[in-house]
């Protein structure tokens, strides 16, 4: 499946950070145990600042209530008239009850 999202965002951390973006993505959902995911991810944040995010990921379903994930992350912001990058790349064990 494929999906579209809006995401209105507030922060707050030494001062509140405004933003506006959208995210669309999807899943694909035709494997028993495995289920990859894409996503891409634009910001826009006050005082001109942009961010973009693309995300991979693969769901490896281990039992009935287990699963573990691989993520992916790549992050491009503009802030300051200058670029920034940032990469991350997640395992993550989830338990379901």
């Amino acid at each position: 499946y494929i999906y579209a999202m809006l995401d209105p965002i507030f922060y707050i951390d030494n001062g509140s950070k405004v933003a506006i973006g959208g995210s669309f993505g999807g899943v694909i959902d035709m494997f028993d145990s495995f289920s990859p995911k894409f996503e891409y991810t634009r910001r826009f944040y006050e005082e001109a600042r942009e961010q973009n995010i693309y995300n991979i990921s693969g769901n490896f379903r281990t039992s009935q209530n287990t699963q573990i994930r691989l993520e992916y992350d790549f992050k491009n912001r503009f802030e300051d008239k200058r670029n920034y990058n940032e990469d991350n790349l997640k395992l993550i064990f989830n338990y379901y009850f």
